[in-house]
């Protein structure tokens, strides 16, 4: 049985548009351009690194959010 791939892009745009912070805010604050930011969003994998520091700007765990969807599939 083939397990749905998990989009930590999705996951991360959906926690900003639950929580108002906008593409350019979160360019601001890892910091990137805002090009970047589109490619972080639609990407359905992201280095650890790169989960750590937008875990740590957005003060969200996006490791446990990880966790518990591998849980579901």
């Amino acid at each position: 049985m083939k397990r749905e791939q998990i989009h930590i892009g999705n996951m991360i745009a959906s926690f900003m548009k639950n929580n108002g912070i906008s593409k350019s805010e979160l360019g601001r604050r890892i910091p990137c351009c805002r090009t970047h930011v589109y490619e972080i969003l639609n990407s359905p994998s992201l280095h650890s690194q790169q989960i750590q520091r937008i875990s740590e700007v957005l003060d969200h765990d996006f490791f446990a959010d990880l966790s518990e969807k591998m849980k579901e599939v």
